[in-house]
C-alpha cells in the first residue's frame, strides 16, 4: 500500500565529497540515482542537491523538479565541505532535513546540522571504516573511524544497506538498535528485468563491477580453466584490467573485456548470460548482484558479508568460498543442473520485487522522514 505524502517539506542532500553529477553520468548511473529522489519530490515539497561540480546545471534536463546547488566557485572539494554551509546559509536554514549520500563527506551535512539545528539522516552505502580496513592505511583509517563515530553519533536516523552493516555500527559506535534502518539499494525493476526478444547463450558466464582486488577475479579466471564450452563477459573497469588481460591471454581462456558501458545497455547483457558470478573478497550491498538477479538470471556469488543476507542458497542464487576451485565447482554444478538454473532466476527476480523496487525504498523513505517530522526519533538537538 503506498503511504500518503508528508506535505510541504524541503529535503537537501549532500553529495559524496568531490562527486558532482558529472560524476554520476561519467559513470552510468546518474538516471537511476536521480529517479529515486524525483519520486521523493513528488511525495514532498522540494528537493535540492548540493554537489561538487562546477557546471552541474547542465544536467537540469534530468532533474525534473529537483533543484541543484554547485559549487559555483570551483573550489577544491575538501575546502568546499567545510565552507559549503556558509556560502549556502540562505538555502540551508529553510531546509526540512539534511540527508548524506555517503559517509564520505558526511561531516558537511553534520556541521550544518549544528549551524541550522535541523534533523540529519546519515546514509551509507557501504561502511567506509570497513573498506579502508582491508587497505590498511593507518592514518587514514583512524580519521576515517573517528568521522564515522561523529556522523552516527549526531544523525538523526541512520539509513544502511545491510544487516552486516548494522551489527558492525551498532558494536563499534555503541549506536541504540532504534536508530538504524535497514533499506537496501533500489534496483529499477523496470529496466532491469528478464527481456523478450533476447536469446540466452548457453554457457555464457557474466561479471559487472569494478575490476580491483575486492572483486576476486584472478579466482574466478582460474576456476574456468578448462571448462569446455563457456565464454566469459566482463563488464567495468579497475586497476587490475590489464593484468587479468594478459593472465587470460597467456592461459588462452575466452574472455570479452567489454569495460565500462553505459547502465541502460546492461540488461541487454545480462538477459544474454546464462549465469552470472560475482566472487568479491567482501562487499556492502552489491548493486551489480542485484541487478543481475532482477533480470532473473541464476547467480553464484561468494559467501561472505553483504552477500550472504541476500542469497538464499540454491533458492535464489548459489554460495560458493573465494576460492578457485569452490567457485569452479559451483559453476560446473549450475551447469549442469537446467531445473536448479531455472529455479533460482526465478526466486531471484521475486526477491528484488519484494525487497529491491523503487516503490518499496520510496515507502520506507517517507516513514523515516515522517518519523522525523512527527518527533518519533529521540536525540535530536
Amino acid at each position: 500500500m503506498v503511504q500518503s505524502s508528508i506535505g510541504n517539506k524541503k529535503l537537501a542532500l549532500f553529495f559524496t565529497q568531490g562527486v558532482s553529477l558529472k560524476t554520476w553520468h561519467k559513470k552510468g548511473y546518474l538516471s537511476r540515482e536521480v529517479k529515486i529522489y524525483k519520486e521523493l519530490s513528488k511525495r514532498l515539497g522540494e528537493v535540492f542537491f548540493l554537489t561538487y561540480g562546477r557546471n552541474d546545471h547542465d544536467f537540469l534536463d534530468y532533474l525534473f523538479n529537483i533543484e541543484v546547488i554547485p559549487n559555483k566557485w570551483g573550489l577544491n572539494s575538501k575546502v568546499y565541505s567545510l565552507l559549503l554551509p556558509f556560502l549556502n546559509w540562505r538555502l540551508l536554514k529553510r531546509i526540512d532535513v539534511f540527508k548524506t549520500n555517503q559517509m564520505k563527506g558526511s561531516w558537511t551535512a553534520v556541521l550544518s546540522k549544528f549551524l541550522f539545528r535541523k534533523p540529519l539522516v546519515v546514509r551509507c552505502g557501504y561502511e567506509w571504516a570497513r573498506f579502508i580496513e582491508r587497505k590498511k592505511p593507518p592514518v587514514k583509517l583512524k580519521l576515517a573511524r573517528v568521522l564515522e563515530r561523529i556522523s552516527y553519533k549526531y544523525a538523526d536516523k541512520i539509513i544502511l544497506t545491510s544487516k552486516s552493516s548494522k551489527d558492525y555500527v551498532m558494536h563499534n559506535y555503541k549506536i541504540e538498535e532504534n536508530k538504524i534502518e535497514i533499506v537496501h539499494n533500489y534496483i529499477d525493476t523496470e529496466k532491469f528485468r528478464p527481456l523478450n526478444g533476447i536469446s540466452t547463450e548457453e554457457g555464457r558466464l557474466c561479471f559487472v563491477g569494478r575490476l580491483d582486488k575486492q572483486k576476486n577475479l584472478f579466482n574466478l579466471l582460474k576456476a574456468i580453466k578448462n571448462i569446455p564450452n563457456i565464454k566469459l563477459i566482463i563488464i567495468g573497469e579497475g586497476e587490475q584490467k590489464e593484468k587479468l588481460k594478459r593472465y587470460a591471454q597467456d592461459e588462452c581462456l575466452k574472455i570479452d573485456f567489454l569495460g565500462r558501458i553505459p547502465n541502460e545497455k546492461i540488461p541487454i547483457e545480462l538477459n544474454k548470460s546464462d549465469i552470472f558470478v560475482f566472487p568479491s573478497l567482501y562487499e556492502g550491498n552489491p548493486k551489480a548482484l542485484l541487478e543481475a538477479m532482477a533480470c532473473g538470471l541464476p547467480v553464484i556469488a561468494s559467501n561472505v558479508e553483504g552477500i550472504k543476507e541476500l542469497i538464499y542458497h540454491k533458492k535464489n542464487g548459489y554460495l560458493c568460498d573465494t576460492s578457485a576451485d569452490s567457485i569452479r565447482q559451483s559453476i560446473l554444478e549450475v551447469l549442469g543442473t537446467q531445473s536448479l538454473k531455472k529455479k533460482m532466476g526465478y526466486e531471484a527476480r521475486l526477491f528484488i520485487e519484494k525487497n529491491c523496487c523503487l516503490k518499496s525504498l520510496i515507502n520506507r523513505e517517507i516513514s523515516i522522514l515522517k518519523d522525523l517530522f512527527y518527533g518519533k526519533v529521540n536525540g535530536r538537538l
